[in-house]
């Protein structure tokens, strides 16, 4: 279960539940689904009457009704939360604005909007009182730790206020940044920065997916809002860059260099459809599918084998999931075997003999090693960020072809609470 949220009274509660790696269902009352969707889900919230839920899908806020009906209010960017206001009369909602700040906008049934409040920085809206307070706070931070090769000690990489590593070069000397904070603007930007610690240089704003295995190219997108479908190539030098248009594709979630680099693997979807992985040459065009639906992977994950013979995903329900082997060329897929429940799948070895696996919810999180063939898991290492203080865990582990280097991104929640009064 994701998200719960009470009706009047207390007599009942609406549940917003993941029951499969790329899918969400709400429930209102529990044990009764109103919304099933492909879309992800990332915000919920009862009416005081209980007769509609407002909903954030993908990128659209929804009203739905106890009957299932449902009506766009339109699209909202980078969602910072949502609550009714006491009469049930509008709906408040945060975004992030293209200058970094959050926008406070209340909506009415109808679609009408109006903008309550902006202020600096990100703040998630938690709750409105009955009188019209706002409860939020500001919280999140993202940081980067790496050892640069040939040193004992890791060091602090992150840059502006939402560092994530996104990929390693394989002599582990350059570390391929994307900044998702205020400081980066809405939109988002992605730097190359050399793991001795000197300063990054900035390649574009949006974000990147993947740094290419000869360190020559990135693979970016235009902007941070999940399911942007505007891909490019970019040099990490001089050189101008290509775009890679895409047809038919509704979803666009992160993208992969092949190792001969002559094609992209894909992770997307089909227009109303789930999500699977598709493959598709440097020139663009019609992706074609990989995978069945319902094939999806963890964040940061680097997918491919080092011959590119093979794709590492996952499907099932959360609690249930299966770690499979994907033959690029054709084939039958095949069990991960030791794959356990909880295991992060990272990235491969250098020599597609095993495949990295970490702890989220742990720190100092393990990484373990799984032999491909065998299933044999062996313990690798601990990761432990230098300042724990407040740190929920590590997000994204990268390691270089000789497992000599390692980078991983890791999220801290230091947390400012906010009683907001006076807001018309």
């Amino acid at each position: 279960m994701q998200e719960a949220d009470w009706g009047p009274g207390g007599k009942d509660m609406a549940v917003l539940r993941q029951t499969q790696a790329s899918h969400w269902v709400i429930e209102y009352p529990v044990g009764h689904p109103l919304l099933d969707t492909v879309q992800p889900v990332t915000g919920m919230r009862l009416s005081p009457d209980g007769s509609t839920l407002a909903v954030m899908e993908g990128r659209n806020l929804l009203l739905v009704d106890r009957a299932g009906g449902k009506k766009s209010l339109g699209e909202v960017s980078l969602f910072q939360g949502l609550a009714w206001s006491a009469s049930g009369a509008e709906i408040q909602f945060a975004c992030e604005e293209p200058t970094g700040d959050t926008g406070l906008w209340t909506i009415t049934p109808s679609g009408k909007r109006r903008l309550v409040y902006r202020a600096a920085g990100t703040i998630r809206l938690h709750d409105l009182s009955p009188a019209g307070d706002l409860l939020g706070f500001v919280s999140l931070h993202r940081e980067v730790m790496a050892r640069a090769p040939g040193e004992s000690k890791e060091q602090d990489l992150s840059w502006l206020d939402g560092s994530v590593a996104v990929d390693l070069s394989s002599d582990g000397k350059t570390l391929l940044l994307n900044e998702h904070g205020v400081a980066a603007g809405a939109a988002g930007a992605y730097y190359l920065r050399h793991t001795d610690g000197s300063p990054p240089v900035k390649l574009g704003e949006g974000q990147a997916y993947d740094l290419s295995w000869d360190g020559k190219l990135v693979l970016a997108g235009s902007a941070v809002k999940s399911g942007a479908l505007s891909l490019s190539i970019v040099p990490t030098g001089a050189g101008r860059s290509s775009p890679v248009p895409l047809k038919g594709l509704d979803r666009l979630l992160d993208a992969w260099f092949f190792p001969e680099g002559k094609r992209l693997l894909l992770h997307g979807a089909l227009p109303g459809r789930e999500e699977r992985f598709f493959t598709v040459g440097l020139e663009g065009g019609t992706p074609s599918p990989l995978t069945p639906e319902g094939t999806t992977y963890f964040d940061g994950q680097k997918p491919i084998s080092p011959d590119g013979r093979t794709v590492c995903c996952v499907s099932g329900m959360l609690g249930d999931l299966k770690a499979m082997l994907y033959p690029v060329e054709g084939g039958t897929p095949r069990l991960l075997p030791g794959y356990e429940q909880g295991d992060i799948i990272a990235d491969w070895s250098g020599d597609g003999r095993y495949l990295f696996v970490f702890r989220r919810d742990q720190i100092p999180a393990p990484v373990v090693r799984i032999e491909v063939s065998t299933g044999k898991r062996e313990p690798w290492r601990e990761l432990v960020p230098s300042n724990t203080t407040g740190t929920l865990g590590i997000s994204r582990v990268l390691v270089t072809p000789d497992g000599a280097t390692v980078a991983y991104s890791y999220i801290r929640h230091l947390e400012d609470l906010y009683w907001v009064k006076g807001l018309k």
